[in-house]
C-alpha cells in the first residue's frame, strides 16, 4: 500500500504539476543538413574542407564525425576545435576510441 501511495505522489508531481519547458533555441527553427563527413584529425584545413562539403547542398549546420582517442585529453586543443566547428556551422558527432595496439584498437578506459 505504501508503494502505491509513493508511486501516486510521484505521478502527480511529475505529470500534473510540471509546466511547459522552453528551450533556448527551437531546433526546428534553424535548418540543418542531413549531410555529414568524417575527419580523422582536428586540423583547421580539414574543418574548412568538411564545412564546404557538408554545407554545399543549400542547407546549413551539417554534421561532422571525429575520433578522439581516450588518451588525448588536451582541453585547449579540443576547445579550439569545437569553437572552429561552431564558426563553420558544423555539428560534431564524437567517437571515443582507445589506443591502437598491434592490428586492432584497444577499448577506451
Amino acid at each position: 500500500m505504501r508503494t502505491i501511495v509513493i508511486c501516486l505522489k510521484l505521478f502527480i508531481l511529475t505529470f500534473v504539476f510540471s509546466g511547459q519547458v522552453l528551450a533556448i533555441v527551437d531546433p526546428l527553427s534553424v535548418s540543418n543538413n542531413k549531410v555529414g563527413i568524417h575527419i580523422i584529425s582536428p586540423g583547421f584545413e580539414e574543418i574548412r574542407g568538411a564545412a564546404e562539403l557538408a554545407n554545399t547542398s543549400g542547407g546549413d549546420w551539417g554534421y561532422i564525425t571525429v575520433v578522439i582517442q581516450s588518451n588525448d585529453r588536451n582541453k585547449g586543443k579540443w576547445q579550439t576545435f569545437f569553437d572552429s566547428l561552431r564558426k563553420y556551422h558544423l555539428i560534431p558527432i564524437i567517437r571515443i576510441a582507445g589506443a591502437p595496439v598491434d592490428s586492432y584498437w584497444d577499448r577506451p578506459k
